[in-house]
């Protein structure tokens, strides 16, 4: 990302959040926590930011990210929390 964007540009990226971790499977997938998200943004300026946890697979409920912190997508095997980031380079 930070490669391709030109300075000034902006990138929208919504990705799993909460507990650091991997889920396996077919479609694998990381699991971001605050620490691995920053790192990943490296130097980007994040404009906004918006955090959602799913409940009972059916819909996503607005949460702060430390409502996030504890929740454990990896062992459940499915995305519970999202971070969605607004940003630019």
């Amino acid at each position: 990302m930070q490669r391709v964007l030109k300075k000034g540009g902006k990138i929208i990226l919504t990705v799993p959040f909460g507990k650091k971790g991997l889920i396996f499977g077919r479609y694998g997938q990381r699991i971001y926590d605050h620490e691995s998200l920053i790192s990943l943004l490296g130097n980007f300026k994040i404009i906004k930011e918006l955090y959602f946890i799913g409940i009972d697979k059916k819909y996503w409920l607005s949460v702060t990210k430390e409502k996030l912190y504890d929740v454990d997508s990896a062992s459940k095997g499915f995305t519970q929390g999202v971070a969605c980031i607004y940003a630019s380079k």
